[in-house]
């Protein structure tokens, strides 16, 4: 009996199907994204709790945003196309992706919001998805509920 395919392996084979260009990157360069999200968005935050599975990042942060949408639960065309127009107007170039905060091994990186989603529409994540720039600057967690949680400069576009 085969093992059922991780988020990662499933937006891989989405990105596959889409004829997607991405790059996988490996548990140093994944860990070092992670850490520097934590170092901005989450300073005072015990980290020891998210590797230990305590508690989703999204549900104790009072600084954040939320957009609902169906996405996956409905695919609705007109969320499609407010989550792309949202998530481009802070996301300029690379998107930077992973999934688990506790046992972050791997993550991908798409040279656009729009190759993100192409390669999402393909191959629907039943999982937690993060998202940033290259700098951190602004941070994204689309998660299992279809609501988009947004931190930092991600913010202001939703205002």
């Amino acid at each position: 009996m085969s093992q059922p395919m991780t988020s990662c392996e499933r937006l891989i084979e989405g990105a596959k199907d889409a004829g997607i260009r991405f790059e996988l990157l490996g548990e140093e360069a994944t860990r070092s994204i992670v850490e520097r999200v934590f170092d901005i968005h989450f300073p005072a935050r015990d980290r020891s709790g998210f590797y230990k599975g305590s508690g989703w990042v999204w549900d104790s942060n009072q600084d954040a945003a939320v957009v609902s949408f169906r996405l996956f639960t409905g695919q609705f065309e007109e969320d499609w196309a407010q989550f792309e127009r949202l998530m481009s107007g802070w996301i300029e170039g690379d998107v930077y992706v992973f999934f688990e905060w506790r046992d972050a091994k791997q993550s991908l990186r798409f040279g656009s919001i729009g190759d993100l989603i192409s390669s999402l529409r393909e191959s629907p994540i039943l999982d937690d998805l993060y998202m940033t720039d290259a700098h951190s600057d602004g941070l994204a967690c689309l998660n299992h509920h279809d609501d988009l949680i947004l931190w930092g400069e991600a913010i202001e576009w939703v205002k």
